[in-house]
């Protein structure tokens, strides 16, 4: 629980992301949020994106994307320590003092199971199940075999080497992450140096952290 975040390293790293999106990203891409993104996708401002499936169906798109019979879908690049995909999905939990938590919990069962995670994949633009035994689906496998042939086995290896505890799970991360974020990007726009980015923003975890 020591914010470490204004280090060598994460001063690298900053360094080479503050290059990628401002020597080789769309004009603007300080301000950048996922509809512009998409959009940049779609029209042909850039080549590649690093993103999660839920861009999939957007990009590859022929009504929407000029581009849509050009992309190629793969993992994440790793690095020395390996590959680990991010995973971002969304919770759902039962209060300690629900009355119903029996209901509530058969409730979560169902929402959650194959079943209706496959049907959401079938009759819904929705790549982005949890559950890898949604892509032993016959029409799942149908339905996304058009996106691309081994799509589904990407999706599968994402899950497979996607780590949950990417960033801290502790009830203050969105704070947390927000003021990351928000330093990060200040320095991408320039209005800070990077170091003080990082400096700013390990000021910011420790102020959140009551330190």
């Amino acid at each position: 629980m020591t914010p470490a975040i204004n280090s060598p390293e994460d001063l690298q790293a900053l360094n080479t992301y503050i290059t990628l999106m401002n020597d080789y990203g769309p004009q603007g891409i300080g301000n950048f949020n996922f509809p512009e993104v998409v959009a940049a996708l779609q029209n042909g401002q850039a080549a590649m994106t690093v993103d999660g499936t839920s861009i999939v169906s957007q990009a590859v798109d022929p009504a929407a994307s000029k581009f849509a019979d050009q992309f190629v879908l793969a993992l994440p690049p790793g690095g020395p320590a390996g590959r680990s995909p991010a995973i971002a999905v969304h919770g759902l939990g039962i209060p300690a003092g629900t009355e119903n938590a029996d209901a509530a919990f058969e409730f979560v069962k169902w929402a959650t199971s194959t079943e209706t995670l496959s049907k959401l994949a079938i009759n819904e633009a929705y790549p982005d199940f949890t559950r890898a035994s949604v892509a032993e689906n016959p029409e799942v496998q149908a339905k996304y075999a058009g996106v691309q042939e081994n799509f589904l086995d990407l999706r599968v290896e994402a899950l497979n080497l996607a780590l949950g505890h990417y960033r801290p799970l502790i009830p203050t991360w969105p704070e947390i992450g927000a003021a990351i974020g928000e330093n990060v990007n200040a320095a991408v726009n320039g209005l800070m140096s990077p170091e003080e980015a990082l400096e700013a923003a390990e000021d910011e975890m420790k102020s959140i952290l009551a330190y």
